[in-house]
């Protein structure tokens, strides 16, 4: 499959292995603007691609393939590099609708050593918040 879509494109030929060592950053991003106008696929802004990522690791929590504080440090990451576009309001996170797996995840810093038996439930409230974004998404 992804040969095909390589085959699809020839900017994405020309990306293929490609280093910053070897080209710019501009021609870089040239070539990748480029690969996506040939396959036909728009360039998301950066609201709707962090929106997309917030639910693709909200996703791997509830599907069992990340485990929720990952899934949860990740999704806090991104709110952190796009607090440009999801601001907080009034509570950390809820620009991008995350304040309880915010609290959920730096509760884990209360915990004392020790005390696996509360990081396990604090990690099933995170994959319980997890289910819900994915169903609200």
């Amino acid at each position: 499959m992804r040969v095909r879509i390589i085959a699809l494109s020839a900017a994405l030929v020309a990306l293929a292995g490609v280093t910053l060592r070897e080209q710019s950053r501009s021609e870089v991003q040239d070539l990748w603007n480029r690969a996506l106008e040939q396959l036909g696929m728009p360039l998301p802004s950066r609201r709707d691609a962090g929106l997309v990522l917030r639910d693709y690791y909200a996703n791997r929590v509830a599907a069992g393939l990340m485990t929720p504080r990952s899934g949860a440090g990740e999704i806090i990451e991104l709110a952190r590099d796009l607090r440009d576009v999801f601001p907080d309001q009034q509570y950390v996170g809820d620009g991008l609708g995350i304040t309880g797996l915010v609290g959920l995840y730096y509760s884990h810093d209360d915990v004392p050593t020790g005390a696996d038996d509360v990081h396990d439930r604090i990690d099933a409230e995170l994959f319980a918040e997890c289910r819900r974004m994915v169903s609200e998404a």
